[in-house]
């Protein structure tokens, strides 16, 4: 089998607790350039794209990531599972990699670990947070086009649509969930709020 996956990294700077955390610096970058820059080091991906949204307040992330030619789209802004079924439309992946805007230390190491056992098991879903033994903010989830396609035709309810994987995860069987020996998951290496961005900046350096 022939694969073809892309990454999409889902970010909007209307975030209600935090608005704009992703343009926020990490050394000389923001923060979505800095996931940007971690993920494009795996071999095993074909492209990355920030899917971001139709909102007006989007518009400076939309020229930031012109002027860095990061690829990005515009989809629905509250249907973020529609948001992906558009974008994966249009790039015709085998498999699709989840990642939020506000995990800056999205690791390319873990991500080729599951990649493989994609490729090695033909899985429709795998993640590293079902149940999450990882720190929170390094979550990835990889999910088959056709997956996305089902649960684009059959979810219904809005925690569904806003969260993109729900309907996957409860309707597919054939799925594998990374754990570590040791659980970290009390951890947080993610970015809610502005007191969090502290940690994250200490953590960075």
């Amino acid at each position: 089998m022939k694969y073809k996956i892309i990454v999409i990294v889902q970010a909007r700077l209307g975030s209600t607790r935090y608005p704009g955390k992703i343009l926020e610096k990490l050394g000389k970058k923001t923060i979505i350039e800095t996931i940007v820059k971690r993920l494009s080091k795996s071999k095993l991906i074909d492209k990355i794209i920030v899917a971001t949204t139709n909102n007006s307040k989007d518009k400076k992330l939309i020229n930031l990531l012109k002027k860095k030619k990061i690829t990005f789209y515009k989809g629905d802004e509250k249907n973020v599972l529609s948001r992906y079924f558009s974008l994966a439309k249009k790039f015709k992946p085998t498999h699709i990699v989840r990642v939020c805007g506000d995990c800056p230390f999205s690791d390319y190491k873990i991500l080729d670990k599951m990649i493989n056992f994609i490729k090695t098991n033909q899985y429709d879903y795998v993640s590293n947070t079902n149940p999450p033994t990882f720190p929170d903010g390094f979550d990835l989830e990889i999910f088959s086009y056709k997956s996305l396609v089902e649960a684009k035709k059959k979810a219904n309810n809005n925690f569904d649509k806003e969260h993109v994987t729900p309907y996957i995860i409860r309707n597919t069987k054939n799925s594998f969930n990374l754990t570590l020996k040791k659980d970290y998951s009390k951890y947080r290496l993610t970015i809610d709020e502005p007191r969090d961005l502290d940690v994250i900046k200490n953590t960075f350096e």
